[in-house]
């Protein structure tokens, strides 16, 4: 079953058995329909409160680690990793991620990016790649630590 609107569930058997998630629904209707505007390997991905916040979680301490970064292409190399690590678990670790991840993470960079654009890969870590982009200007600064 799938729902366009809020007076559709309503009407429906299931809006019909329960009330109180007519009332929420009904409440928050505007904030919920653009969540289905994303792909459902997306919508899988960013639907577990769980999830995300390990994901977050391993992001922060990631960065945490390291407290501080010459300039922003440093930031974004070491937060790929980090997904990477994620994404592609070592083989005593391969139930780490959660299986549908790798899906996901083809449709965020086409919902996100478009198809015919570039995207991070292996490719942009090597140190050759780095003498090639501008210097760095400055420092980057992440948790308000040097």
């Amino acid at each position: 079953m799938s729902f366009r609107t809020a007076q559709e569930f309503t009407a429906s058997e299931l809006g019909q058995r329960y009330p109180a998630v007519v009332r929420t629904w009904q409440a928050a209707w505007s904030e919920f329909t653009p969540y289905l505007a994303f792909p459902p390997e997306i919508r899988k991905v960013v639907f577990p409160t769980n999830l995300i916040e390990s994901i977050n979680a391993r992001l922060r301490k990631t960065t945490r680690n390291r407290g501080h970064f010459p300039s922003e292409q440093a930031v974004l190399k070491v937060l790929y990793l980090a997904v990477r690590e994620l994404i592609i678990p070592k083989a005593s670790d391969i139930n780490h991620v959660a299986a549908h991840w790798k899906k996901a993470l083809n449709q965020f960079s086409l919902f996100l990016r478009g198809p015919d654009q570039h995207h991070i890969g292996p490719k942009d870590l090597h140190k050759d790649t780095d003498s090639s982009r501008q210097p760095a200007t400055g420092v980057v600064r992440l948790h308000g630590r040097w």
